[in-house]
């Protein structure tokens, strides 16, 4: 009797180890990979062609060899740019306040701050965006797709996005993540 139940505890031990080998490894492969970057997120001006786009990009080393996929057909996305005198009452003091700004969606550019303002726009968003002497204006996303298995570093991504925030038809980028 003595020697079943002691089987028994053991394999209920080794069911035990195996479900808990099985759910980490799990856990660890749904995480993001962070320093695996598949790809880029580009905002770029919205009166900017797809020929000035693909121009543009073939000015910077991207590495390795990507596709472009194009934003067709979304509804449009908006920002502001602000003088860096106004920024903090402009960005915190309104936009921000009231959820029309998207956070972490600020860049620099020169001596001013753009701003991803978020959807729907309203006559209370375009009030407030004209008190400040402010334009809406628009722009469109592309991705920069290194491909299925393909990827940048995180160091050299940084560089990049570094040098391609830059240029001045291009308002923000972003890293894609790789979820395992």
């Amino acid at each position: 009797m003595k020697k079943s139940k002691s089987k028994i505890i053991n394999m209920l031990l080794l069911i035990l180890i195996l479900s808990i080998a099985v759910t980490i490894y799990h856990i660890d492969s749904t995480y993001l990979k962070p320093n695996e970057i598949p790809g880029y997120y580009i905002a770029f001006e919205d009166n900017v062609t797809e020929q000035e786009i693909e121009s543009i990009l073939t000015n910077y080393d991207l590495i390795i060899n990507y596709t472009i996929e194009y934003d067709e057909g979304r509804r449009p996305s908006y920002y502001t740019s602000v003088d860096k005198n106004n920024f903090t009452s402009v960005y915190y003091g309104d936009l921000l306040s009231r959820t029309w700004a998207s956070r972490g969606m600020v860049s620099k550019n020169n001596d001013d701050y753009i701003i991803s303002i978020r959807k729907p726009i309203n006559d209370e968003v375009l009030e407030t965006l004209e008190s400040y002497n402010l334009q809406l204006k628009k722009f469109v996303w592309c991705y920069i797709d290194y491909g299925t298995g393909s990827h940048v570093n995180r160091k050299d991504s940084i560089k990049i996005k570094d040098k391609l925030e830059k240029n001045e038809k291009i308002l923000f980028v972003r890293f894609d993540y790789i979820v395992g």
